[in-house]
């Protein structure tokens, strides 16, 4: 019942689950989809032979919750001359932002486009240390505008500049507005996980009025075709804002637990302030930690007494006009205090005045340095004092810190680690 799947092939085309049925919805892009898979999907010359698996969306809903800048291959909805499309980006991963190409692509050439990259990847992609043999490590090497000349040799047509990109994040919502005047339904899985009892009342109730049941990439079940925007089903709290990798559970590589270690996140204010979180069992990122406003990765970890579980946080992406991977902040947080510190950075966020979270990253977390960021973080938990940014300079702040009389003083060169070390020890280690 499957082809092509693990090692060197491409994985599934994924898209936005209201594809094509969103009020905003520009372009249909399932059928797409299915031309794509036959470029590659039971073809001999395609099986197992790229130089490393390459993941590819596309998506033309441009009020939309999901976000699909870590692809390799990612055709955005864009408007060019006179005309809906997509702008092509590439190299994504779970570590790393796709690249703006600066191509348009009509929808009638996807297609076409789709298999000249794929065939510029295999022929010019690097086959040395498989840890580097992404698209990413390609353009990397020989950079944006040499590919293009790669992808040239393959692509029957002049290429177009790059439109002007029209995908806006949206919050997630439980209904969706569809383009009949009807409504799509998000049922939020228990990160990732589903009854049997449950999943066979979904299915009762969507053949019972006629609704169309989709898989999204978040984890989630969809149901579209609702009359009115409501449903007999309770849900969890949180689940919809969270990407929970298998975990120790179903993955031999996670250190956690991780769909029972969600309970220790703040899921309620995560819910209510919209901020996504991705949660990897490992380094692997299965839980798109750069990729979300708040990254995390299990661990263990002896250095604040006795081995205990914790985590590694990871803050700044921009996923919308801009792409931008987040940068790790904290090494290591013990998972017991790990909803604290999430609190501080929300409370931080909300003092802000930012419409959202990504645009908080934008605007006040990405201006700073990632030891400040750890240090400030850190302070307002030990110092326990309602201390924020207020657009100030970072050296400012630092020397409002200083000024603290808690705040722990020295004399040595690297001023922000010693202080962040104190901190640390003196808030987290068991025996305190």
């Amino acid at each position: 019942t499957t082809l092509q799947v693990l090692t060197d092939n491409f994985r599934n085309i994924v898209t936005d689950p209201y594809d094509g049925l969103h009020e905003s919805s520009r372009i249909e892009v399932y059928p797409l989809i299915e031309q794509m898979q036959s470029v590659f999907l039971g073809q001999k010359e395609w099986m197992g032979m790229l130089p490393r698996k390459c993941n590819t969306a596309i998506s033309a809903t441009p009020q939309s919750g999901f976000h699909f800048f870590g692809n390799d291959i990612f055709f955005a909805l864009a408007q060019g001359e006179g005309q809906w499309g997509f702008n092509l980006f590439l190299g994504g991963k779970n570590s790393e932002a796709s690249q703006d190409a600066d191509i348009f692509v009509p929808p009638q050439r996807v297609v076409v486009m789709f298999e000249a990259v794929s065939r510029a990847f295999m022929k010019y992609g690097l086959r040395g240390s498989r840890a580097k043999t992404r698209l990413f490590h390609l353009l990397s090497e020989i950079g944006m505008e040499r590919f293009r000349e790669k992808i040239a040799e393959f692509y029957p047509h002049e290429t177009e500049r790059g439109g002007v990109l029209r995908l806006q994040k949206a919050p997630k919502q439980q209904f969706a507005k569809l383009r009949d005047g009807r409504y799509g339904y998000c049922h939020r899985s228990r990160f990732g996980r589903i009854t049997h009892r449950e999943l066979e009342q979904l299915v009762a109730y969507a053949r019972q009025n006629a609704l169309e049941i989709r898989l999204g990439v978040d984890q989630n079940i969809y149901l579209l075709g609702l009359q009115k925007p409501q449903v007999p089903f309770d849900e969890p709290t949180g689940a919809a804002h969270i990407t929970a990798c298998a975990g120790s559970r179903y993955c031999a590589l996670s250190l956690w637990n991780i769909k029972e270690e969600t309970a220790f996140l703040p899921l309620a204010r995560l819910e209510k302030e919209q901020i996504t979180v991705g949660f990897s069992g490992c380094l692997k990122g299965c839980g798109r930690h750069h990729h979300e406003d708040i990254g995390l990765v299990g661990l263990r970890t002896n250095l604040f007494g006795p081995v205990t579980k914790a985590a590694r946080l990871f803050l700044g992406t921009e996923y919308g006009t801009t792409q931008k991977a987040a940068r790790l902040i904290f090494h290591v947080v013990p998972l017991e205090q790990l909803s604290d510190l999430i609190e501080v950075i929300i409370d931080e966020y909300k003092a802000s005045g930012e419409e959202d979270f990504e645009s908080f990253s934008k605007n006040h977390l990405n201006r700073y340095s990632t030891g400040f960021l750890m240090l400030w973080f850190l302070a307002k938990l030990y110092l326990r004092q309602n201390i924020t940014f207020e657009g100030k300079e970072e050296q400012q702040l630092y020397r409002e810190l200083l000024q603290q009389p808690d705040f722990p003083r020295h004399q040595e060169s690297n001023e922000y680690e010693t202080a962040v070390r104190v901190m640390m020890h003196e808030m987290w280690d068991t025996e305190a």
